[in-house]
């Protein structure tokens, strides 16, 4: 699980440094390119962290109802 920085608002678990506000991941201090959704889905996680977020969620929060996204494939 993730524990946030309260001064900051980065998500720290393992290696990893998650920053909302800049939208940025790094492991061990380095920069780590994700892509917009990508990104999004890992925060969605992070925040969620001990919950399970079922893959209708996942799809609501990231493309809304207006793209079809293949289930199996896709998430």
């Amino acid at each position: 699980m993730g524990s946030p920085d309260i001064q900051t608002g980065t998500i720290r678990f393992g290696p990893f440094a998650l920053d909302p506000t800049n939208r940025e991941l790094r492991k061990r201090g380095y920069l780590v390119r994700l892509q917009p959704q990508q990104f999004a889905v890992l925060l969605l996680l992070t925040e969620r962290a001990g919950q399970i977020v079922s893959r209708e969620e996942i799809h609501q929060h990231i493309w809304g109802n207006d793209t079809f996204v293949d289930f199996e494939r896709g998430i």
